[in-house]
């Protein structure tokens, strides 16, 4: 991999990765090569089609629907693209223009995004995006449709509130529950907030403005440029706090704790708790109960973690070694 943001998986067996400098998607099965399924590496583009045939500009995050097709915030391109068709993958775009930016709701092509970044699938083709350079978080419905669901575009802040009213600063991770609820690693202000379906919006754990690394509860708990967010289905919410280095968890009680890592130390090393060393977690995908996998961003490698303890997944099978 080639600075990996994203990646998705359904189980511990396979994951997708969104590769965002080689402009391809992967599939990763453990112990196995990954095989690029869309795009052509380190060819930048546009072009919908089949497999090779389409081209991506810097992918920054993958997620799959409840029917199990793949959607990608294609960055650069301020689009969203849909890859269907199992083994013979399709690639089309979704929503947006590509190579157009902008901050319109609307249908289909007429929407408009601004580097949008992360995805969190609530439903067959009905998603979330954290629309990065909008400082907004987007909601595209079943019929492409586009809108606004909380923050205003262009208004970068901290503030909390209903709808419009609330801000956000450059917003790259997002996660949705079954009950309709929007998780979302507000990067700039260093924390995690919570949208309700309502569009109500609050300060889930951190501080804005305050970086750190702290463990506790709700607004105690300190992040450092948070991005990847990944539900399980115990509603345990993990978090690739990116600039600590860590992999932390927050439980639906908001009480939050550094499950992989040690704040500050960046390496590479497999293991379980603080002998495990990152740099620069982005992406994360949580499967089941405690079991993950991460986008090693800077260390160009996709780890898995699976439970060693009630707390504490041990990180193992790593793909793509450093500097690979």
């Amino acid at each position: 991999c080639d600075w990996s943001s994203d990646v998705c998986s359904s189980d511990l067996r396979v994951a997708f990765v969104a590769d965002f400098t080689n402009c391809t998607i992967r599939q990763i099965v453990p112990g196995g090569v990954p095989v690029t399924v869309a795009g052509l590496t380190g060819v930048r583009g546009r072009a919908d089609g089949a497999g090779s045939l389409a081209t991506f500009d810097h992918p920054f995050a993958v997620t799959a629907d409840p029917l199990d097709n793949l959607l990608v915030s294609d960055t650069i391109n301020c689009s969203i693209r849909l890859l269907t068709g199992g083994a013979a993958v399709q690639v089309s775009t979704l929503v947006g223009k590509p190579g157009t930016a902008g901050s319109a709701d609307g249908y289909g092509s007429s929407a408009r995004f601004n580097f949008p970044s992360a995805l969190a699938a609530s439903g067959p083709t009905n998603f979330f995006v954290a629309d990065y350079g909008n400082h907004t978080i987007r909601w595209v419905r079943p019929d492409k449709y586009v809108s606004t669901l909380a923050g205003s575009a262009g208004q970068p802040g901290s503030a909390d509130g209903t709808g419009q009213n609330a801000r956000f600063n450059f917003p790259r991770g997002v996660a949705a529950d079954a009950a309709g609820n929007v998780f979302v690693a507000d990067t700039g202000n260093h924390t995690i907030r919570k949208i309700t379906p309502g569009g109500v919006v609050s300060t889930w754990a951190g501080l804005a403005g305050s970086p750190g690394s702290t463990d506790g509860a709700g607004n105690t708990a300190r992040f450092n440029a948070p991005q990847g967010l990944a539900l399980d289905k115990q509603g345990n919410l993990f978090v690739a706090d990116t600039g600590n280095h860590l992999i932390r968890q927050i439980t639906s009680s908001r009480i939050v704790t550094t499950v992989a890592g040690l704040a500050g130390a960046s390496g590479f090393e497999d293991g379980t708790g603080s002998s495990v060393r990152f740099n620069g977690p982005g992406g994360i995908a949580a499967v089941g109960d405690r079991r993950v996998w991460v986008s090693d961003s800077v260390n160009n490698a996709i780890r898995r973690g699976t439970p060693a303890a009630p707390d504490r997944p041990v990180i193992d099978q790593s793909v793509g070694p450093v500097g690979e």
